[in-house]
């Protein structure tokens, strides 16, 4: 999947560049030769985005996953418990 996905970036890049050398006007060949540069760089890009090395960051980087459920109360509860109980009265007394 991480190829594929470098790939279609990589396609992309190439196609932009095509475009943007027609609608310029440069030379057939400097389009030809900067958009296989911009391919080849958009594949490795995507492939390094989105392949394990990515997709590894992205998970750390989201932390645990936390269900949702009764855990949310039961941390509320506890947090209850913990907190010291209100004295009544008046200071001083």
């Amino acid at each position: 999947m991480d190829k594929l996905i470098g790939g279609v970036l990589g396609l992309m890049a190439f196609v932009a560049v095509v475009l943007a050398g027609v609608i310029s006007g440069l030379a057939v060949a400097d389009t030809i030769v900067r958009a296989a540069i911009a391919g080849i760089v958009g594949f490795f890009v995507g492939w390094l985005l989105f392949g394990k090395v990515g997709m590894d960051l992205a998970k750390e980087t989201a932390g645990p996953l936390e269900l949702s459920g009764s855990e949310p109360k039961a941390e509320e509860e506890e947090k209850k418990e913990e907190a010291p109980p209100e004295e009544s009265g008046s200071p001083g007394s």
